[in-house]
C-alpha cells in the first residue's frame, strides 16, 4: 500500500500548488491592467520560474529494453546501493519501479527501498510462491539525495531480473 500512499501524497502536493499558483495569478489579474509592459513581461518571467520549480512528472516513454538485467544485481539476501541518476537524474525523485522477474524456487523475495531505511513498511517489496513463473510487480520508491536507491533479492538462480524505471517525479 506504500506506492498508492506515496501517490496521493504528490497528487495532493502538486494539487495544492497548483492552487496556490491560481490564487496568485487571480490575485495579480486585476492589477495586469494597471501594469506597464515591462511590469507584465516581469510577472510573466516569476510566473514561468515557479512553474520551472514546481514538482514535474516525467514518462520515460517507450522503453525498447529494461534500464538493468539480471547481471547488474548481487543477490545474497543483503541490501546493496543502485545508482540509478544517470536516468533520473540527482536529487529526491519518486520513482515507478517495473520488475520482471523469474525464479527456480519458490517462496522467495525482492525489496526496493530507499537507503538509510531499516523497516520494511515504507518500502516496495512482494513475496513470489511459485518456480519458474514469471512474475511482473510495479512499485513506487523514493531515491535519496544522489539517485541512488537499496534493494535485495533473496539467494537462488534467477533466470529473469529485468528492471525498469517507467517515469518519476522531480
Amino acid at each position: 500500500m506504500f506506492f498508492i500512499r506515496g501517490f496521493e501524497a504528490v497528487y495532493n502536493y502538486v494539487v495544492e500548488q497548483v492552487a496556490l499558483l491560481t490564487t496568485y495569478i487571480n490575485e495579480q489579474d486585476a492589477l495586469v491592467k494597471t501594469y506597464t509592459d515591462e511590469q507584465i513581461a516581469l510577472l510573466i518571467t516569476y510566473i514561468d520560474e515557479q512553474v520551472a520549480t514546481s514538482i514535474q512528472f516525467v514518462d520515460r516513454g517507450d522503453l525498447a529494453a529494461a534500464d538493468y538485467a539480471v547481471g547488474t544485481f548481487t543477490i545474497d539476501y543483503a541490501y546493496h546501493e543502485l545508482d540509478i541518476s544517470s536516468k533520473v537524474g540527482a536529487g529526491e525523485r519518486y520513482v515507478l519501479l517495473k520488475l520482471v522477474i523469474r525464479h527456480t524456487s519458490a517462496n522467495e523475495l525482492f525489496e526496493f527501498r530507499t537507503p538509510g531505511n531499516e523497516n520494511d513498511i515504507n518500502s516496495f517489496s512482494q513475496p513470489y510462491v511459485e518456480d519458474d513463473k514469471k512474475y511482473v510487480f510495479q512499485g513506487w520508491v523514493l531515491t535519496d539525495a544522489a539517485g541512488k536507491i537499496e534493494y535485495m533479492f533473496s539467494p537462488g538462480t534467477y533466470t529473469q531480473i529485468d528492471l525498469t524505471i517507467c517515469s518519476y517525479f522531480k
